[in-house]
């Protein structure tokens, strides 16, 4: 599927990162036969998306990454990351949202997770670990050391009662830190708007600590944060000369957010989606005043999901 929902990214015209994952076992853990490939195998579909999409530039990138311990063995992640070091290409992982992922790495390897994984050289600034909420503070001091990014998942992890990651101390170490909404599966809305407030109240909230993370500091997790785990540091993240325009134009002019005494405070705290007015990516605007650049029409297109979902719960009864 990966070439379709390619093919939706860009149709929308925003900057995007692809991440072709595999799993090279699980099927006694309920993973389904046919999503089970070999590593070697998955990264020759990875080389073959980075050809087919050599000319996209940075507007799309082109990823890996392995699933959790007890879909994918010690030889799969060495594959992926002999592939990764000698093509320069970076990978993501959610890796530490429950105990499970230490149980499973115990039981088959005698290690938790991340000390295997630095034993491997697999923490590297080309990783991505997504979620990340049972780091300990020796883990957390390993990512620092080599240059992980987290991907900070609040409204998924509270959804799924996974619980409240460590982002303070992750912070204080100097791990760069950006905010993320986990799969619609996983949370049922990809509202980033909704995740960048839950990324700062749930720190507050787990803590009993109101100034336990500010507006500032959340916002530089979902800007910064988010530019420098991507690997974009120097052209994302900021507005200035020089850098892609890629931004939102805030409207506090809703009675949700007013009155707006400190724009951080209203962005985290007081915001909606109607309070953004405009989208521009790379630019180009793709989206204002609640129209899509591309054409996309809100309406026709939930008839079109209600019809495909109809035809799909009739051949699942069938």
């Amino acid at each position: 599927m990966a070439d379709g929902c390619i093919a939706g990214m860009e149709d929308t015209g925003i900057r995007s990162v692809f991440i072709r994952t595999f799993q090279d076992c699980g099927e006694d853990y309920g993973m389904p036969a046919c999503f089970i490939q070999p590593a070697d195998k998955a990264m020759e579909e990875v080389s073959r998306l980075r050809h087919d999409y050599a000319d996209r530039s940075d507007m799309l990138s082109i990823w890996t990454g392995p699933d959790v311990t007890w879909s994918t063995t010690k030889e799969g992640y060495r594959t992926m990351l002999d592939y990764c070091k000698s093509e320069n290409v970076r990978y993501a992982m959610h890796i530490d949202e429950t105990e499970v992922d230490d149980d499973m790495c115990q039981k088959h390897y005698g290690q938790d997770i991340i000390p295997m994984l630095d034993d491997m050289g697999f923490l590297t600034d080309h990783m991505l670990g997504v979620h990340c909420v049972n780091l300990t503070p020796d883990e957390i001091k390993r990512f620092a050391d080599n240059g992980v990014s987290i991907s900070y998942n609040p409204v998924s992890n509270m959804y799924l009662g996974s619980g409240a990651a460590p982002i303070r101390e992750a912070l204080d170490a100097g791990v760069n830190v950006s905010i993320g909404t986990d799969g619609a599966a996983s949370n049922n809305t990809t509202n980033y708007l909704e995740s960048i407030k839950f990324a700062a109240l749930v720190q507050k909230g787990f803590t009993r600590d109101a100034a336990r993370i500010t507006a500032p500091q959340t916002i530089r997790m979902a800007t910064n944060g988010g530019a420098k785990a991507i690997g974009m540091p120097d052209t994302l993240g900021v507005v200035e000369k020089g850098r892609k325009a890629d931004l939102i134009l805030f409207d506090p002019r809703k009675l949700t957010s007013m009155p707006m005494h400190d724009p951080y405070a209203t962005t985290v705290y007081s915001s909606t989606p109607e309070n953004i007015s405009t989208t521009i990516v790379n630019g180009k605007i793709v989206y204002h005043d609640g129209k899509f650049a591309c054409g996309i029409d809100e309406r026709d297109l939930s008839d079109a999901i209600n019809a495909e979902l109809t035809k799909l719960k009739s051949q699942v009864d069938a």
